[in-house]
């Protein structure tokens, strides 16, 4: 069971797994957000990993890259073409 957490989503930094006297709980390093409590190890981290808009937009973005190669003559000021952007998002570069 060595799930991995993925980094917090408001500011992107190290999250630690906390096992309190009644529950877990995830929570970040760096700006201390802490995601929702579990009575379980790997359902804290479940519930850490777990972003529903960020699903929504991937799939969006994906849907959209289907429509983007055939209209992808478009390209940004550094050469990339939308659906190279788009993938360069869905990848996690910028």
């Amino acid at each position: 069971m060595n799930e991995k957490l993925k980094p917090c989503p408001f500011c992107g930094g190290i999250p630690v797994i906390y096992n309190y006297p009644s529950a877990w709980c995830v929570i970040c390093k760096d700006c201390r957000f802490d995601g929702p409590t579990d009575l379980g190890w790997s359902g804290a981290i479940e519930l850490w990993n777990t972003r529903p808009r960020e699903e929504i937009l991937i799939s969006t973005i994906k849907s959209l890259m289907g429509e983007a190669i055939t209209q992808d003559a478009f390209a940004d000021d550094e050469g990339r073409s939308l659906l190279d952007s788009a993938q360069l998002i869905l990848d996690g570069g910028a």
